[in-house]
């Protein structure tokens, strides 16, 4: 009995000296901090997707309603430099690599990848990249422009042209 006493206490000792009795605010990298924002937004996105989805919407359906929402924050004019500066900038946020891989005056073509969510969240690649597409063609049609974005080897490439 006093064996179990002695081992109950000693137990009990070594909890209470390992208890955490302060916390401190954590100091993340940069790094880190960026890899963390990346992932809330696509976990966030991909989210948004799966409930219109469980909501009975289409992904075309749910871009689109997501495109009208969005588009009180663009400008209301943007010409070709501008609007493909503005889709490479935000893809380069987004992903390891983006790589131009054609241009000219009127087309620029460019891969993005690796694309890798954190999670698909009940969501698919494809639907990610569908999601792209209708939004960005809506967004690039205000502009006169064209836009498609499709799901090829390399990654996520995003065609604009005039």
């Amino acid at each position: 009995m006093k064996k179990i006493c002695l081992l109950s206490i000693t137990l009990f000792l070594v909890c209470v000296a390992n208890a955490q009795t302060e916390f401190i605010v954590p100091t993340p990298t940069p790094e880190q901090k960026y890899n963390y924002a990346r992932g809330f937004w696509y976990n966030a996105l991909l989210m948004s997707i799966s409930v219109a989805k469980d909501e009975g919407m289409t992904v075309e359906e749910f871009s689109r309603k997501s495109a009208d929402y969005v588009a009180a924050l663009w400008v209301a004019e943007m010409n070709f430099n501008q609007f493909t500066n503005r889709l490479l900038y935000f893809n380069s946020c987004i992903s390891d690599s983006t790589k131009i891989i054609e241009q000219s005056e009127e087309k620029v073509v460019f891969i993005i990848s690796p694309i890798n969510p954190p999670s698909l969240l009940g969501s698919s690649l494809e639907e990610l990249v569908e999601y792209w597409d209708v939004s960005y063609s809506y967004f690039a049609n205000r502009y006169k422009l064209n836009c498609n974005v499709s799901l090829v080897e390399e990654g996520v490439q995003f065609e604009i042209s005039q």
